[in-house]
């Protein structure tokens, strides 16, 4: 686990050369290591950068927080 660039993240380094990265952004609740095994499934090769989001909410991590408390 990494904490460079003020973000808790994941990077995994491309198999073989670089093709690019893929950035992994995870859902409320998740973290850094979520969605790295789709990342791998579906980058064909690329470079994965998984961070944690900032936001707690109820404990949990996002990226963003809630507009108006959830509330419409």
């Amino acid at each position: 686990m990494v904490t460079e660039l003020g973000f808790v993240h994941r990077y995994v380094k491309p198999a073989g050369q670089e093709k690019g990265t893929l950035l992994l952004l995870h859902g409320t609740g998740g973290n850094e290591d979520d969605l790295l095994s789709i990342g791998q499934a579906v980058g064909g090769g690329m470079g994965l950068l998984s961070p944690r989001g900032k936001v707690l909410e109820h404990g949990m991590p996002r990226f963003f927080p809630t507009i108006c408390g959830g509330r419409v």
